[in-house]
């Protein structure tokens, strides 16, 4: 719960970005860039525009789900992420390594909104189910109790449903304006259930380690309330990256249809 949110976000965070990208870019529009034939277009000057922008984008996500490499997008069945470190405060630090997020290709995007005049937008998301598998390390104190561990985690979030708010502007590139995302943006998650196992803690103290991993899973909610914030500013970062990355190599012009 702890690191299930934490790892949960993070895994939203990158899936949440790939997604958002790539369905704006859909959205949008791509007219005459070289984009694959999954990423479709849509007419601003529509009225029926945001419908168009969540069709395309759930039409295009099984592709952008087994990767992209033109487009710099790994194959996220299973989404890896090789290094994670959340700075919860002075008094709590946690790590983590090798983790493997299974449970992306569940995602139902619920909605896709883009306001070109103010520049603002929101990407909505369900995930029935992510189950997180790989090694960490903590050490501090989690609500009342103090933590310290250090070996593999399993980690699974249930009934996740995110949003995503970002603003958008423009700079010039080589004389050629491209999007960027700023660093503005709100992310914003609830979830209906969470199970997380720590193996291996207080040094493999199996009674305390086994009174930790039940006091986790009994208050999750907890746990996320006090590192949510974390959490989400470092979703958010990782998100952002991954956008610019992909706006760097297409023009404003090419994803703005009308």
């Amino acid at each position: 719960m702890n690191q299930s949110e934490l790892a949960i976000c993070l895994s939203k965070m990158k899936f949440l970005l790939y997604a958002f990208v790539y369905c704006l870019t859909s959205c949008v529009g791509a007219s005459r860039i070289n984009l694959p034939p999954y990423l479709k277009p849509c007419s601003i000057s529509s009225p029926d525009f945001e419908a168009c922008c969540l069709q395309h984008g759930r039409d295009a996500l099984p592709m952008i789900l087994k990767g992209d490499k033109k487009l710099g997008i790994p194959n996220l069945l299973p989404l890896v992420v090789p290094h994670i470190l959340v700075d919860a405060g002075k008094n709590l630090k946690i790590a983590f390594e090798d983790i493997h997020v299974f449970g992306l290709d569940g995602i139902d995007l619920k909605q896709v909104k883009i306001d070109i005049k103010t520049r603002k937008a929101t990407l909505k998301l369900d995930v029935p189910q992510l189950e997180l598998i790989g090694k960490y390390e903590v050490d501090g104190k989690l609500l009342v109790l103090p933590i310290k561990g250090k070996g593999d985690v399993n980690m699974t979030a249930i009934g996740g449903h995110y949003q995503y708010d970002f603003e958008f502007s423009t700079e010039r590139i080589n004389g050629i304006d491209h999007l960027v995302v700023l660093d503005n943006d709100v992310l914003k998650f609830e979830l209906e259930g969470a199970k997380i196992r720590l193996d291996n803690l207080f040094d493999g103290d199996k009674v305390l380690g086994e009174q930790m991993n039940t006091f986790l899973n009994d208050n999750w909610k907890d746990v996320i309330d006090e590192l949510g914030g974390a959490v989400s500013q470092t979703v958010r970062s990782l998100g952002r990256n991954i956008a610019s990355r992909i706006f760097k190599k297409v023009p404003y012009k090419e994803l703005i249809l009308d």
